[in-house]
Protein backbone atom coordinates (compact mmCIF):
# COMPACT_ATOMS: atom_id res chain seq x y z
CA UNK A 1 0.00 0.00 0.00
CA UNK A 2 2.86 2.39 0.79
CA UNK A 3 4.48 1.62 -2.56
CA UNK A 4 1.23 2.29 -4.43
CA UNK A 5 1.14 5.87 -3.08
CA UNK A 6 4.56 6.70 -4.51
CA UNK A 7 5.71 7.07 -8.14
CA UNK A 8 7.39 3.83 -9.23
CA UNK A 9 10.06 5.63 -11.27
CA UNK A 10 10.83 8.42 -8.77
CA UNK A 11 14.50 7.98 -7.93
CA UNK A 12 16.69 10.76 -6.67
CA UNK A 13 20.47 10.82 -6.63
CA UNK A 14 22.58 9.67 -3.67
CA UNK A 15 26.01 11.28 -3.25
CA UNK A 16 28.60 10.46 -0.58
CA UNK A 17 31.36 12.78 0.68
CA UNK A 18 34.33 11.63 2.73
CA UNK A 19 37.81 12.91 3.59
CA UNK A 20 41.26 11.38 3.73
CA UNK A 21 41.92 12.83 7.19
CA UNK A 22 40.10 14.70 9.93
CA UNK A 23 39.66 18.37 9.11
CA UNK A 24 39.87 17.82 5.35
CA UNK A 25 36.59 19.67 4.87
CA UNK A 26 34.36 16.75 3.87
CA UNK A 27 31.59 17.60 6.35
CA UNK A 28 31.65 21.26 5.32
CA UNK A 29 31.43 20.28 1.65
CA UNK A 30 28.60 17.80 2.30
CA UNK A 31 26.56 20.39 4.23
CA UNK A 32 27.24 23.15 1.71
CA UNK A 33 26.38 20.89 -1.22
CA UNK A 34 23.06 19.95 0.37
CA UNK A 35 22.28 23.56 1.22
CA UNK A 36 23.08 24.72 -2.32
CA UNK A 37 20.89 21.99 -3.80
CA UNK A 38 17.98 23.06 -1.58
CA UNK A 39 18.53 26.68 -2.62
CA UNK A 40 17.93 25.56 -6.20
CA UNK A 41 14.52 24.24 -5.16
CA UNK A 42 15.50 20.57 -5.04
CA UNK A 43 14.18 18.43 -2.20
CA UNK A 44 17.42 17.57 -0.44
CA UNK A 45 18.37 15.30 2.45
CA UNK A 46 21.66 15.66 4.33
CA UNK A 47 22.60 12.47 6.20
CA UNK A 48 25.18 12.54 9.00
CA UNK A 49 27.09 9.26 8.86
CA UNK A 50 29.51 10.04 11.69
CA UNK A 51 28.11 9.35 15.20
CA UNK A 52 31.17 11.00 16.77
CA UNK A 53 31.26 14.09 14.56
CA UNK A 54 29.23 16.41 16.78
CA UNK A 55 26.21 16.66 14.48
CA UNK A 56 25.86 18.20 11.02
CA UNK A 57 22.72 20.01 12.17
CA UNK A 58 25.03 22.28 14.19
CA UNK A 59 26.77 23.50 11.02
CA UNK A 60 23.47 24.72 9.60
CA UNK A 61 21.92 26.04 12.81
CA UNK A 62 19.22 23.33 12.83
CA UNK A 63 20.11 21.67 16.14
CA UNK A 64 17.06 23.25 17.82
CA UNK A 65 14.59 22.11 15.17
CA UNK A 66 12.24 19.32 16.18
CA UNK A 67 12.33 16.01 14.36
CA UNK A 68 13.78 12.51 14.29
CA UNK A 69 17.48 11.79 14.77
CA UNK A 70 19.43 8.59 14.14
CA UNK A 71 18.53 7.04 17.54
CA UNK A 72 14.86 7.21 16.49
CA UNK A 73 15.47 5.32 13.24
CA UNK A 74 18.50 3.14 14.03
CA UNK A 75 16.61 -0.13 14.43
CA UNK A 76 13.57 0.51 12.25
CA UNK A 77 12.63 -2.43 10.03
CA UNK A 78 10.77 -2.56 6.74
CA UNK A 79 9.83 -0.01 4.14
CA UNK A 80 9.58 3.66 5.16
CA UNK A 81 7.13 5.93 3.37
CA UNK A 82 9.03 8.72 1.63
CA UNK A 83 6.44 11.28 2.73
CA UNK A 84 6.64 10.07 6.33
CA UNK A 85 10.43 10.33 6.28
CA UNK A 86 10.35 13.89 4.99
CA UNK A 87 7.73 14.96 7.50
CA UNK A 88 9.59 13.43 10.46
CA UNK A 89 13.00 15.10 9.98
CA UNK A 90 14.25 18.54 11.05
CA UNK A 91 14.06 20.80 8.01
CA UNK A 92 14.43 24.31 6.69
CA UNK A 93 12.80 25.02 3.35
CA UNK A 94 13.69 22.22 0.94
CA UNK A 95 16.55 20.94 3.14
CA UNK A 96 16.01 18.09 5.61
CA UNK A 97 18.74 16.77 7.93
CA UNK A 98 19.20 13.40 9.59
CA UNK A 99 21.83 13.87 12.27
CA UNK A 100 22.73 12.52 15.70
CA UNK A 101 21.40 13.46 19.10
CA UNK A 102 23.55 14.79 21.90
CA UNK A 103 23.47 11.49 23.79
CA UNK A 104 25.72 8.45 23.44
CA UNK A 105 25.46 7.00 19.89
CA UNK A 106 23.43 3.86 19.36
CA UNK A 107 24.12 0.90 17.08
CA UNK A 108 22.57 1.34 13.65
CA UNK A 109 21.18 -1.70 11.87
CA UNK A 110 22.51 -1.83 8.25
CA UNK A 111 19.05 -2.92 7.15
CA UNK A 112 17.62 0.28 8.62
CA UNK A 113 20.19 2.30 6.65
CA UNK A 114 19.28 0.54 3.41
CA UNK A 115 15.57 1.08 4.03
CA UNK A 116 16.13 4.74 4.86
CA UNK A 117 18.24 5.37 1.74
CA UNK A 118 15.67 3.61 -0.41
CA UNK A 119 13.01 5.89 1.03
CA UNK A 120 15.28 8.91 0.55
CA UNK A 121 15.80 8.10 -3.12
CA UNK A 122 12.00 8.03 -3.54
CA UNK A 123 11.28 11.17 -1.53
CA UNK A 124 14.20 13.50 -2.27
CA UNK A 125 15.82 14.76 -5.46
CA UNK A 126 19.27 14.59 -3.87
CA UNK A 127 20.58 12.79 -0.78
CA UNK A 128 24.05 13.79 0.46
CA UNK A 129 25.71 11.46 2.98
CA UNK A 130 28.70 12.59 5.03
CA UNK A 131 30.69 9.35 5.36
CA UNK A 132 33.47 9.01 7.99
CA UNK A 133 36.82 7.47 7.07
CA UNK A 134 35.93 4.43 9.15
CA UNK A 135 32.96 3.44 7.05
CA UNK A 136 30.94 1.61 9.70
CA UNK A 137 27.31 0.53 9.55
CA UNK A 138 26.14 3.71 7.80
CA UNK A 139 29.04 4.31 5.43
CA UNK A 140 29.05 0.98 3.62
CA UNK A 141 25.31 0.87 2.75
CA UNK A 142 25.49 4.54 1.76
CA UNK A 143 28.40 3.94 -0.60
CA UNK A 144 26.65 0.97 -2.17
CA UNK A 145 23.58 3.14 -2.82
CA UNK A 146 25.60 6.11 -4.08
CA UNK A 147 25.86 7.31 -7.65
CA UNK A 148 29.10 9.16 -6.80
CA UNK A 149 31.50 9.46 -3.88
CA UNK A 150 33.59 12.62 -3.53
CA UNK A 151 36.89 12.07 -1.73
CA UNK A 152 38.28 15.29 -0.23
CA UNK A 153 42.08 15.21 0.02
CA UNK A 154 44.22 18.09 1.34
CA UNK A 155 47.19 18.87 -0.89
CA UNK A 156 49.60 17.25 1.57
CA UNK A 157 51.88 14.26 1.16
CA UNK A 158 50.62 12.33 4.18
CA UNK A 159 46.96 13.02 3.39
CA UNK A 160 47.51 11.90 -0.21
CA UNK A 161 49.15 8.64 0.90
CA UNK A 162 46.26 8.03 3.31
CA UNK A 163 43.82 8.77 0.47
CA UNK A 164 45.41 6.05 -1.65
CA UNK A 165 44.53 3.47 1.01
CA UNK A 166 41.04 4.87 1.55
CA UNK A 167 40.34 5.03 -2.19
CA UNK A 168 40.94 1.28 -2.37
CA UNK A 169 38.20 0.69 0.20
CA UNK A 170 35.87 3.12 -1.55
CA UNK A 171 36.30 1.47 -4.95
CA UNK A 172 35.23 -1.85 -3.46
CA UNK A 173 31.97 -0.31 -2.21
CA UNK A 174 30.99 2.10 -5.00
CA UNK A 175 31.65 2.39 -8.73
CA UNK A 176 32.28 6.14 -9.10
CA UNK A 177 34.90 7.82 -6.89
CA UNK A 178 35.95 11.39 -7.71
CA UNK A 179 38.53 13.69 -6.17
CA UNK A 180 38.22 17.13 -4.58
CA UNK A 181 41.57 18.61 -3.52
CA UNK A 182 41.36 20.71 -0.37
CA UNK A 183 43.25 23.83 0.57
CA UNK A 184 46.33 25.58 -0.69
CA UNK A 185 49.35 23.26 -0.84
CA UNK A 186 51.59 24.06 2.15
CA UNK A 187 54.55 22.26 0.59
CA UNK A 188 53.95 22.94 -3.09
CA UNK A 189 52.07 19.70 -3.87
CA UNK A 190 49.88 20.56 -6.83
CA UNK A 191 46.29 19.32 -7.18
CA UNK A 192 47.11 17.64 -10.51
CA UNK A 193 49.90 15.66 -8.81
CA UNK A 194 47.43 14.46 -6.15
CA UNK A 195 45.02 13.37 -8.90
CA UNK A 196 47.75 11.50 -10.80
CA UNK A 197 48.94 9.70 -7.69
CA UNK A 198 45.42 8.58 -6.79
CA UNK A 199 44.36 7.94 -10.40
CA UNK A 200 41.04 9.67 -9.74
CA UNK A 201 39.19 12.25 -11.83
CA UNK A 202 39.52 15.66 -10.19
CA UNK A 203 36.35 17.74 -9.77
CA UNK A 204 38.01 20.89 -8.46
CA UNK A 205 39.50 22.36 -5.31
CA UNK A 206 38.03 23.19 -1.92
CA UNK A 207 39.81 26.51 -1.39
CA UNK A 208 40.39 27.91 2.06
CA UNK A 209 37.91 30.59 3.07
CA UNK A 210 38.61 32.67 6.19
CA UNK A 211 34.85 33.07 6.73
CA UNK A 212 34.32 29.34 7.27
CA UNK A 213 35.77 28.70 10.79
CA UNK A 214 33.80 31.47 12.57
CA UNK A 215 30.66 30.59 10.59
CA UNK A 216 30.90 26.96 11.72
CA UNK A 217 31.10 28.07 15.35
CA UNK A 218 27.90 30.07 14.90
CA UNK A 219 25.95 27.52 12.86
CA UNK A 220 26.13 29.91 9.93
CA UNK A 221 27.43 27.71 7.12
CA UNK A 222 24.27 28.39 5.10
CA UNK A 223 25.09 32.11 5.17
CA UNK A 224 28.58 31.85 3.73
CA UNK A 225 27.60 29.16 1.22
CA UNK A 226 25.59 31.75 -0.72
CA UNK A 227 28.68 33.15 -2.44
CA UNK A 228 32.40 32.61 -2.77
CA UNK A 229 34.60 29.61 -3.63
CA UNK A 230 32.52 27.12 -1.65
CA UNK A 231 29.38 28.00 -3.59
CA UNK A 232 31.29 27.88 -6.88
CA UNK A 233 32.53 24.37 -6.14
CA UNK A 234 29.04 23.20 -5.10
CA UNK A 235 27.54 24.64 -8.28
CA UNK A 236 30.13 22.76 -10.33
CA UNK A 237 29.46 19.46 -8.53
CA UNK A 238 25.70 19.86 -8.89
CA UNK A 239 26.05 20.62 -12.59
CA UNK A 240 28.09 17.43 -12.98
CA UNK A 241 25.36 15.39 -11.24
CA UNK A 242 22.39 17.24 -12.80
CA UNK A 243 19.79 16.27 -10.17
CA UNK A 244 16.27 17.11 -11.36
CA UNK A 245 13.03 17.64 -9.40
CA UNK A 246 11.03 14.42 -9.08
CA UNK A 247 7.27 13.99 -9.14
CA UNK A 248 5.50 14.99 -5.91
CA UNK A 249 5.07 12.22 -3.36
CA UNK A 250 1.61 11.89 -1.83
CA UNK A 251 1.21 11.12 1.83
CA UNK A 252 0.06 7.57 2.43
Amino acid sequence: MAAAAEPADARGLVVCVTGSRGGAGASVLAAALAHRSAQDGLRTLLVDGDPLGGGLDLLLGLEGHEGARWPDLAQRKGRISAATLRDSLPSSGELSVLSWGKTEPVAVDPGAVRSLLDSASRGFDLTVVDVPRYLGDIGRPALRAAHTCYLVVPAEVRATVAAGVLAGFLRRETADVRLVVGGRPPGGLRPDAVARHLDLPSMGTLDRDRRVPPALEQGGLSRIARRGPLRDLCDHLLDAQSPAPAAPVKAA
